[in-house]
């Protein structure tokens, strides 16, 4: 058995959570697979002011097979079932539950490495919800900097989602302002990160907090402030990443199309990354974007610039590193 524990505190909430996760690997004989991991996750963290002061939490048994560990194209098939909740004092109590099955492949050589995703995932017995990224880096020299291409395409198949919460994205925010109330009810306008798999240091803080700028590379994969996009229908992104002579700074290029009231929209937008620690700690400072960003902009009320800049901060990243 091997453990997972990392304790937060939340100074707002001024409630203890975190993520702990238990382990255990079985070693099959048959040469597929090499390894497969049985786990049981537990995820608490609290929520500050939205509109009043409360937690979430997940619960998530999984099983992961995994093949070709020591070759150079790995593979992993995972089954997860996620039950998430969300407690306010006075409102009621907003749960969903999902069944996801998930494949994944990475390459991690030193010229062009490469992985990618499939994922199907059943919500609350009803939606079918199907999506896929592949990421391409482009070497340049050996060692040194590469051109980064992502590609994103989902789509809901059958009963589409008929709520806020399970919508495909272009930007995947930190959920701000996401979380209202409507009489005696609450209601959650959505995150992509609705499963909880991410580390966001303010999730569903008010939008005039600092710390709701973060954003997730999931969903589009845009790296600019928007509320446009959204739907339960589906979605397509390319997002690309070009080096400069220096590492700590690169051109963000991020396009995506998704179903509009009369015909299939484009967006686009580009500019400045900042990269203080890459793929890790990150700043987006957009320069660049369609008339259509420029009108959202002016609809919810983005009008500052600095409302429009973006960080990444992943380090949801390391909750797997002893898997």
């Amino acid at each position: 058995m091997r453990y997972v524990m990392m304790p937060t505190y939340g100074f707002g909430s001024k409630r203890l959570g975190g993520f702990y996760k238990g382990i255990y690997s079985f070693y099959p004989r048959a040469n597929l697979w090499e390894k497969i991991n049985f786990a049981i996750a537990y995820n608490r963290n609290g929520l500050s002011g939205t509109p009043r002061d409360g937690y979430f939490d997940k619960l998530e048994p999984a099983v992961t097979f995994f093949m070709n560990r020591n070759k150079p194209t790995t593979h992993q098939f995972k089954l997860r079932y996620s039950r998430t909740s969300m407690f306010v004092p006075t409102f009621n109590t907003l749960t969903n539950q999902y069944c996801t099955g998930s494949y994944s492949m990475k390459n991690d050589r030193i010229l062009h490495p490469f992985k990618g995703s499939a994922h199907a995932q059943l919500i609350n017995g009803k939606q079918l919800k199907l999506w896929g990224e592949f990421t391409q880096k482009v070497t340049l020299y050996k060692g040194g900097s590469s051109i980064d291409f992502r590609v994103f395409a989902g789509v809901f198949l059958g009963s589409k989602a008929d709520d806020l919460t399970h919508r495909f994205r272009l930007t995947a925010g930190n959920g701000a302002d996401a979380i209202i109330r409507s009489g005696d009810d609450l209601i959650n306008r959505g995150i992509t990160d609705y499963l909880y798999d991410e580390v966001y240091l303010a999730r569903y803080s008010p939008s005039n907090n600092a710390l709701s700028q973060q954003v997730s590379i999931q969903d589009g994969g845009f790296r600019t402030g928007l509320f446009l996009g959204a739907n339960n229908d589906w979605l397509s992104s390319l997002n690309i990443t070009i080096p400069s002579p220096t590492k700590y700074l690169s051109v963000f290029i991020d396009g995506g199309i998704y179903p509009g009231s009369q015909e299939t929209s484009l967006a686009c937008s580009g500019g400045i990354q900042l990269n203080f620690w890459k793929d890790v700690f990150e700043v987006y400072f957009p320069l660049l974007f369609s008339s259509n960003i420029s009108d959202n902009y002016d609809a919810v009320g983005l009008n500052e610039y600095a409302q429009r800049i973006k960080f990444l901060f992943n380090i949801g990243q390391y909750k797997h590193l002893i898997d």
